[in-house]
This record gives C-alpha cells, structure tokens and sequence, in this order.
C-alpha cells in the first residue's frame, strides 16, 4: 500500500483544510493520517502539552547554549514522554540533522494502515471525518 501521503492517492482542499481520499468517499484530514502513523510521537507530544499547560511540568532553558526563548522539547524515545531534553529551535534541528529521529517501539509497522481509522470515542457527529 502506498504512503497516505503519496501524491498519487486523491487529495482535497476542503473548507481551508487538506484530505486525503483513504478509501472511495472516505476523506480524512491530514492531522488524522499523521496521528495514526506517527501515534506515539502525537502522543507524547500531547502529554508534554498537557503537563506545560497544568503547570506539572516547566520549560528549561536549551541544556546546549542556555536560550530562555523558543525553547522545545525533544524526545529521544516517545516510549517516555515526560523524559524531554529542552533545546533551543536551532540545536533541535541540529540534533535532528545529526541524530535522526526519535525511536518508537520494535512492534510498530512505520506506516500504519490508514484505511483502519475511525471515528474518535464518544464521537457522535456525522460519520465523515
């Protein structure tokens, strides 16, 4: 199966908003394909945001030269989402270029099957995502 994102499956712009056609009549928004492919990380980088939000967790300056502003924070495995080292834009993409990303579990097919999304719990709006 191809990428979900390759330029060969049908895409849309609808209401300002990108998507992807994952079956006939079936379009989701590109935010859901890369949730399901990319779930661990969307994952950790939503518990992060939470627990900046609940004040559960403070941004530090960037651990290479020391910013207080823009800092970010980058997981080195998304199986520990609190475990974050806070570096400023310009050294996490360096650490990128470098590095690479970050892992996630063995077990993990890289694309996942788009055709297996489904409607979020408790959803109860129309079954067109």
């Amino acid at each position: 199966m191809p990428s979900p994102l390759d330029p060969l499956i049908r895409s849309r712009k609808y209401l300002g908003r990108y998507q992807y056609e994952i079956a006939p009549g079936r379009w989701v928004s590109r935010q859901r394909v890369n949730q399901t492919r990319n779930r661990f990380a969307w994952r950790a980088r939503k518990l992060v945001a939470q627990a900046l939000r609940n004040r559960t967790m403070a941004r530090k300056p960037c651990e290479r030269c020391g910013l207080l502003e823009g800092v970010q924070a980058h997981h080195d495995d998304y199986r520990q989402p609190y475990l974050v080292t806070w570096l400023c834009a310009a050294h996490h993409r360096a650490h990128h270029a470098i590095h690479g990303r970050a892992t996630a579990p063995e077990w993990v097919v890289p694309y996942a099957n788009v055709t297996s999304i489904g409607r979020p719990r408790g959803h109860s709006g129309p079954s067109h995502i």
